[in-house]
């Protein structure tokens, strides 16, 4: 059957919480070895998000770019629900 990809439930889940008033914030920080990492953490709540849930959030379009990148939308640091 070819149409709709299905959507993970942990997706649907971060657009829920963005729905319900939360906004998905990247922050990037350095680990032990010296390298950037970038942390995800719902406001005003402070809750962590898997980066990969994250990042399959932004990549599957339920959650959009707030646009308060100082480069443009790709540079965002927060999103909020599609």
């Amino acid at each position: 059957m070819k149409g709709k990809r299905k959507v993970s439930p942990h997706v649907t889940a971060i657009a829920d919480r963005c729905k319900g008033g939360q906004r998905l914030c990247k922050f990037l920080r350095q680990t032990g070895a010296g390298d950037t990492e970038a942390v995800f953490i719902f406001e005003p709540s402070g809750r962590r998000c898997a980066a990969r849930w994250a990042r399959a959030a932004i990549a599957a379009g339920a959650v959009r770019p707030a646009g308060d990148g100082l480069l443009g939308p790709s540079s965002s640091q927060s999103y909020v629900v599609a």
